[in-house]
């Protein structure tokens, strides 16, 4: 290995650039089935050997409510208008699963791990209302020594 190499390599291991990680719904199934998400995660390593500790997939839900509160008042004979935007957020659901375990991923090649990601009964599918909607994300990562390549969260809809 050349000094080019090591440069890379130190590179890589600083800010997790090592690999392209992509996580996504199996294209050949548009829905859950049996309480599950097909999701297919590819991860396409660069120029250098990464040596995976284990992939992982983090998962998290939100509901999201958005009004405007609209409040009329007279006041010495002027009309005056208060208008309150109101945004709130809540959790519905977050959890972590290991995908795959320990293994040494050659540079300049792209695996495809499949996955079904479990999705509980009780926490609701993808819905966009007039006032409120449901989304979800997920989060692909390959552990490694250094800063882990990642997907980044990425909005998935789930019917």
């Amino acid at each position: 290995m050349g000094l080019f190499d090591s440069i890379k390599k130190a590179a890589n291991f600083i800010t997790g650039n090592g690999a392209d990680v992509k996580v996504f719904l199996n294209p050949e199934v548009d829905t859950k089935i049996n309480g599950s998400l097909p999701l297919i995660i590819k991860v396409r390593v660069k120029d250098s050997e990464i040596e995976m500790d284990h992939l992982y997939l983090k998962v998290r839900a939100h509901e999201t409510v958005d009004v405007s509160k609209v409040e009329y008042e007279i006041e010495d004979g002027e009309f005056e208008r208060d208008v309150e935007h109101i945004k709130k957020t809540s959790e519905t659901y977050s959890a972590s699963y290991e995908v795959s375990g320990p293994q040494n991923l050659e540079a300049e090649t792209e695996y495809t791990f499949e996955f079904d990601c479990p999705i509980p009964q009780d926490v609701p599918l993808t819905y966009h209302g007039v006032h409120a909607w449901h989304e979800w994300e997920f989060y692909a990562g390959v552990d490694c020594s250094g800063n882990d390549p990642d997907s980044g969260w990425n909005a998935i809809v789930i019917r």
